[in-house]
């Protein structure tokens, strides 16, 4: 009787998972719908995985193919079999012509000044701009400020007008929120704005100080160590990077972390190292070395081999 009540157990989990219907399955079941309640073509720009603490409650984010794109939301629920349960199309579609409306009157000019997409969507009730800046973003370079500047002006002359924009450029993976243009339709105002965000504010910083960030490099070369990312910032996974409790616009006033290779990790050449990282017109911070699994942090405060303090990441 246990032997025959275990083979029922196994084949119910047999059937239930040989059933679970794949992301693709899911994502064409969507298409589907939006294709026979509105009667359009549409393609799947994200999916999220089904999570059962929830009853496998997710989104879908999806994009129309029609003349005009509208990217919107597709709710599902279900942990085996997923069900369509709503979306915001229509809510969205309100939105995106005018934006349509904006980018058309407006691309030739955008475009010569850098951007090459403009989206509208109703982000929390609010009217957003999605926007994508094809050039890197410098904000001690006039023609840069000039260029996002000028897009201001145009979305607060438009009717309607967006209360948010995010955009999105070549320098940083992740867009940068600015949660209200409002009053942001000058240079002066809206570099310094833009500076106290921190991922762009490092790669403003790294590009006006570039010769001295290759000087600190090669002195690093030198010493037998190498950069781990290369010429890299902007990002927590980058060589250099400013932390925000370290950045005080527009500086980094509280020294950058830098990830280095190689050189031996031993108190003599890591405070060569540190001696020399600290003579920098550049404030270094922290130092660490994934590969050695260590970390040398307060660089300042070295004035001596014995002043080394090593945190080990394994501990």
């Amino acid at each position: 009787m246990k032997r025959f009540v275990e083979m029922i157990i196994l084949g119910i989990i047999i059937l239930t998972f040989s059933g679970c219907e794949s992301e693709n399955e899911a994502g064409g079941s969507v298409e589907q719908y939006l294709k026979k309640k509105y009667d359009v073509n549409s393609s799947i720009v994200e999916s999220e995985g089904i999570n059962e603490g929830n009853m496998g409650e997710r989104t879908f984010i999806v994009k129309s193919k029609e003349k005009i794109p509208v990217t919107f939301e597709v709710y599902l629920d279900g942990i085996v079999f997923s069900r369509i349960v709503g979306d915001d199309y229509q809510k969205q579609k309100k939105v995106a012509l005018p934006g349509g409306a904006f980018w058309k009157k407006n691309k030739e000019e955008l475009q010569r000044i850098g951007f090459s997409h403009v989206e509208y969507s109703s982000i929390d009730n609010l009217l957003n701009a999605y926007v994508v800046y094809d050039r890197e973003v410098n904000l001690f370079d006039e023609d840069c400020v000039k260029s996002i500047t000028r897009l201001f002006q145009l979305l607060l002359q438009s009717e309607p007008n967006p209360s948010s924009v995010t955009l999105k450029t070549n320098s940083i993976d992740v867009p940068t929120e600015i949660d209200s243009i409002s009053g942001l339709d000058d240079e002066e105002t809206l570099k310094r704005y833009l500076l106290n965000d921190v991922p762009l504010a490092n790669i403003s910083l790294f590009k006006r100080d570039y010769k001295k960030f290759e000087a600190m490099r090669d002195g690093i070369e030198k010493r037998g160590y190498k950069l781990e990312f290369g010429m890299t910032v902007g990002n927590y996974d980058d060589t250099f990077y400013c932390f925000d409790e370290y950045y005080r616009n527009p500086t980094c006033s509280g020294g950058y972390t830098v990830s280095l290779l190689g050189g031996k990790p031993e108190q003599k050449s890591l405070f060569e190292l540190a001696e020399f990282l600290t003579s920098q017109p550049i404030l270094v911070r922290n130092v660490a070395f994934h590969d050695h699994g260590i970390y040398m942090e307060d660089l300042s405060s070295i004035k001596k081999p014995k002043d080394i303090k090593i945190i080990d990441y394994d501990e």
